[in-house]
Parts: C-alpha cells; sequence; structure tokens
C-alpha cells in the first residue's frame, strides 16, 4: 500500500538468454485487467484474421494445386506462430508448463516465416523468369534460411537468436528491393509486392530500432511489426484474389 507522495525502492534481477525488454508500470488492479482486456481484443483481432487468410490460402491450394498458395499459408502461419510465442499467448494458453518448448517454437518461427517468404515472393513474382540475379539471390536466402531453421532447432538461444536476427536484417534487405525491380521489370505482381513488403520493412526497421533502444518504447514502436505484417497480408491477400 503506498501513501500519496510516497517514494519506494524497487529492486528487479532478470536473467535472460536473449535480448529484453523491461519498462515498469505501476497500476491499480482495476485499471490495469481492463487495460489487458482491451489489448487482448486487439491481438485476437489480429490472430483471427491471419487465421481466416491462412484457411483461405489452404483451402485454394488443395483445389487448385497451386504451390503459391501453400507458400503463402505457410508463412502467414509462421506470423502467427512468431507473434503468438512472443506475446507469451502460447505459452499461457497452449503450453504452460513447457517453457522451453515454447522459447524453441518463438526461435523456429523466424527461419519458417523467412523461409515461405521467400519461396512465396519467388513464386509470386516469378523472378526465375527475367530477373536472374534477384532469382539467385532469393535462392542463397533459401539456403540460409534452411540452415537457420536447423540451427533453431538443435542449437541454444543465444546462437540461434543472433543467426535469426542476421537473417532477418538479410531476408528485408533482399526483398525490400524484389518487389520495385520486378516491377521495373514490368511485372505488375512486383507493384502489389512493393506496397506490401514496404510497411513490413519500416515495421521491422521500428521494432529494432525499439528493441536496440534507440526508439522510446510505446504503443506504434512495439507494435509496428504487427501492424505492418497486418497490412502486407491484406494487401497480398487482395493481390491473390485477383490472380
Amino acid at each position: 500500500q503506498l501513501e500519496s507522495n510516497q517514494d519506494i525502492s524497487v529492486i528487479s534481477r532478470v536473467k535472460t538468454q536473449g535480448s529484453m525488454l523491461l519498462p515498469l508500470y505501476l497500476w491499480t488492479e482495476k485499471s490495469f485487467f481492463e487495460s489487458a482486456a482491451s489489448e487482448q481484443k486487439i491481438h485476437f483481432f489480429y490472430y483471427g484474421a491471419l487465421a481466416v487468410i491462412l484457411l483461405l490460402n489452404l483451402a485454394v491450394f488443395f483445389t487448385l494445386r497451386e504451390r503459391l498458395y501453400l507458400y503463402y499459408a505457410l508463412a502467414v502461419f509462421g506470423y502467427l506462430v512468431f507473434f503468438a510465442s512472443s506475446r507469451g499467448f502460447i505459452h499461457q494458453m497452449v503450453l504452460p508448463h513447457a517453457p522451453d518448448l515454447n522459447s524453441r517454437l518463438f526461435l523456429m518461427s523466424m527461419p519458417f516465416l523467412a523461409l515461405f517468404s521467400l519461396l512465396f515472393a519467388r513464386s509470386f513474382m516469378r523472378t526465375y523468369r527475367g530477373t536472374p540475379m534477384l532469382d539467385k539471390a532469393i535462392l542463397v536466402m533459401v539456403g540460409f534460411e534452411i540452415f537457420d531453421l536447423g540451427v533453431s532447432m538443435f542449437m541454444g538461444y543465444d546462437f540461434s537468436v543472433r543467426v535469426s536476427a542476421i537473417g532477418g536484417v538479410l531476408l528485408f534487405a533482399v526483398l525490400v528491393f524484389a518487389g520495385p525491380i520486378s516491377w521495373f521489370k514490368g511485372k505488375r505482381s512486383g507493384i502489389y509486392f512493393t506496397i506490401a513488403w514496404v510497411p513490413l520493412t519500416l515495421g521491422f526497421a521500428i521494432t529494432t530500432g525499439r528493441s536496440t533502444g534507440a526508439l522510446p518504447n510505446n504503443f506504434w514502436t512495439e507494435y509496428a511489426m504487427q501492424i505492418g505484417s497486418g497490412i502486407e497480408a491484406l494487401v497480398l491477400t487482395l493481390a491473390l484474389a485477383d490472380r
């Protein structure tokens, strides 16, 4: 119990194998649960929308047998697992007694979503036709993400997350130029991919800035990548519907 204008000292010890942001806030119990309930509604709307997109693309894949839709469904699944595990929802609701498994799922989700994002980009923009250098860069990244997936399955957390961080930077460095290059080559798919990938790349950059302390910790920096991924999912879903 705190009196008005009372000063207290709080000492906290945190041990982690990866990076961690630890902003501290004092809440009244009522205010905390009201805020948490509102935040969860936003999260589950986001996860629900991605789940619908995932199921729609799986349905189209099983109907048409085009791998493009399977790649996109698996990429969306990777985003779902990545955000749900990093936010603690998988640990809280699915694996409450297996924190190590939750950490492993988080590590695996990063190269998994990157791998199928690359395969989708290659198939969607048909980089193997007319853009050989770009296609080669994407294939090199595919090989790296397969290696990263193996690392995330068997190596320690600290090493695995560092490899995934390098992979994330390389992934966005390649795909942020993939759309404009295909667009320049006259491919309509390049327009869609550029519009979709720029917000996600911006979200990734903002999230990285927040994680390194270069940007402040607030709503927009905390959820920048989720907002970007939501825009990307909407644009690419519309693009696939337009095919």
